[in-house]
């Protein structure tokens, strides 16, 4: 038996966002295999979407622990400030971090974390991020940077990612191209492609729509 920790910005949601309906399933196959996971949603979640992850997971007593704890609030100044230095960084007393912490604390084997999440492990032994999403790959040609505001966005998401990234050993990607371009930022890493996956029996088959007929 092995103890996971995961955290992420979702709940392991089965109707959620993309990233939410994969950990769902993951989960619920880790839980269901004998293993324990410490979930740690790093923001706002409502009570009904926990209660219905859990119940989805399903595990034995104990098995599964889910909790959302929002970030740390304070003073815009001393967050563009921070920002400017480590984009979206958390401060040190912040909440998630806490948790994190805490949940580290009382035992793992490995701390699983969504990139957008990637600041609460950098540096962690036994540490895995989780990569979907590269703003270079995935918004090629969707995106025009226009103005001051725009050129500070494209390269403030630009130094999150590579700083992230480059708190890590072991990196999870959903293709072979997002692993390529983690290896540009991070040489040292370990990548392994693991493509996304669901489980089809979870969502029920809908009948194909009927062949429409030319108008007479």
């Amino acid at each position: 038996m092995i103890t996971v920790v995961f955290v992420a910005p979702n709940a392991p949601d089965p109707r959620g966002p993309t990233g939410a309906r994969c950990y769902a399933h993951l989960v619920r196959q880790l839980v269901g295999r004998g293993h324990r996971v410490r979930y740690i949603v790093s923001g706002r979640a409502a009570a009904r979407d926990l209660s219905a992850a859990t119940a989805f997971v399903n595990g034995p007593a104990g098995a599964f622990s889910l909790r959302a704890v929002e970030p740390a609030r304070e003073p815009a100044w001393r967050r563009k400030f921070r920002s400017a230095i480590w984009p979206n960084r958390p401060p040190a007393g912040c909440p998630v971090r806490s948790a994190v912490d805490h949940a580290v604390g009382q035992g793992c084997d490995i701390v699983h974390l969504e990139e957008s999440a990637g600041w609460y492990g950098a540096g962690r032994d036994r540490a895995l991020l989780s990569v979907h999403h590269i703003d270079g790959i995935d918004l090629a040609g969707e995106r025009v940077w226009t103005g001051l505001s725009g050129w500070k966005e494209a390269v403030q998401s630009r130094r999150q990612e590579t700083q992230v990234i480059r708190g890590y050993r072991h990196v999870r990607c959903l293709t072979p191209r997002l692993a390529d371009a983690v290896q540009q930022i991070n040489r040292d890493a370990s990548t392994y492609v693991v493509p996304a996956a669901l489980d089809l029996a979870d969502y029920p088959v809908l009948p194909e729509p009927a062949a429409s007929l030319p108008k007479r």
